[in-house]
């Protein structure tokens, strides 16, 4: 490689002097590593700071300097923002509405017609729970597994979709995964068809 000659100050056999391409202080280096491009900087510091000017503002290929207007898709006021980031909205509290304008009750993917806002009535807690899971036999009512064998205890689902219905013959010990499977086909329990 051929370097300026104000770059290399001293040579001898196995090494060099230099000068550091940033702060021009003279280092040693051998000339193995000079022979392979490398050693033109007297610290990891020195080259960082090199690096950072030489590819600051225009010099960057990255840089982008147009400010774009654009109107705020919630708001609808005017905003500058930078062709790089490209973002359609003032703040973040206009992305933020806005998203959740568009995944609201029925746009959203787990909607289930408003049952959900529905609170489980008092009498349904842990004590009529365990006392489900001990009339099914600690055993999920789809795919028989032990509760044992699960990392958490059995779920206990309402039949007919109903919190407010608490009467034994509506209520059923699932695994989780069972009972997942339940929900995705909106929660609505069939015997008949072996639970969904």
């Amino acid at each position: 490689m051929n370097w300026p000659d104000d770059f290399i100050v001293f040579r001898n056999k196995g090494y060099v002097f230099i000068k550091c391409r940033h702060c021009r202080k003279i280092f040693k280096i051998f000339r193995s590593r000079l022979n392979q491009g490398r050693g033109q900087f007297c610290s990891k510091i020195c080259t960082q700071k090199f690096h950072s000017k030489r590819m600051a503002g225009k010099k960057n290929p990255n840089y982008k300097n147009a400010l774009i207007q654009k109107k705020c898709l919630t708001c609808s006021n005017e905003f500058k923002t930078f062709l790089s980031i490209n973002s359609n909205y003032c703040s973040n509290k206009c992305r933020q509405t806005d998203h959740g304008n568009k995944i609201k009750a029925e746009k959203h993917p787990n909607w289930k017609g408003g049952i959900g806002k529905k609170s489980y009535p008092y009498e349904f807690n842990e004590k009529l729970k365990e006392s489900m899971r001990k009339r099914d036999g600690h055993r999920c009512q789809k795919c028989f597994i032990h509760q044992s064998k699960l990392k958490r205890k059995l779920d206990v689902h309402h039949i007919d979709g109903n919190k407010g219905n608490l009467s034994p013959q509506n209520l059923i010990s699932l695994c989780e995964s069972c009972h997942i499977k339940l929900e995705r086909n909106n929660g609505k329990t069939n015997l008949a068809t072996g639970l969904y």
